[in-house]
């Protein structure tokens, strides 16, 4: 499948911003600590960013943060309050049953300082390939939502932000 430039400048300049925001409050991607509080990012409509982060980072990350369309809640919120922090954020969720809320704060315990992402539609987004693919969905949707419904791709398999593609790997579920 060919990508259109716009895509792939649309794609780098999101993912770009992700990686910016996480190198800004010095996230690595490699060290594991307890994800006491969770970094949740609203820049982009196709997806929301999670990833747990140690407690003693609070005061950087709020103070780096600053005006960036994100926040930072205590992890026990962002659990008792999924509904709110995941659910609210799913646009329409194409995944009924397949627990992709509690698979995201399942994941955000589990691998501290890893960005999760919820789609738009439901899913999860893990890779870079996967945040793509949400915002080219996203970009059908919102032109022609029948359109959009008509031609998608209902195959398990072939989609890439489907909740068990990551939650079964990551998480044995």
């Amino acid at each position: 499948m060919r990508i259109h430039a716009k895509w792939m400048t649309a794609l780098a300049k999101g993912f770009a911003r992700l990686l910016a925001v996480m190198a800004m409050i010095g996230i690595p991607l490699h060290a594991q600590a307890a994800s006491d509080i969770v970094l949740i990012d609203y820049g982009d409509p196709a997806y929301t960013v999670y990833a747990g982060l140690p407690g003693e980072r609070t005061d950087e990350v709020k103070a780096k943060i600053g005006n960036q369309p994100a926040e930072l809640v205590n992890f026990q919120e962002f659990s008792d309050n999924r509904g709110k922090y995941i659910g609210e954020k799913i646009v329409v969720d194409e995944y009924p049953g397949l627990r992709a809320e509690e698979g995201i704060v399942a994941l955000v315990q589990k691998y501290p300082n890893t960005p999760f992402g919820i789609t738009w539609n439901g899913g999860i987004a893990f890779t870079r390939m996967d945040y793509e693919f949400a915002r080219r969905q996203f970009a059908l949707y919102s032109k022609n939502p029948e359109a959009y419904r008509r031609e998608r791709n209902a195959n398990p398999a072939a989609d890439p932000v489907n909740p068990m593609g990551h939650l079964k790997p990551l998480l044995g579920w």
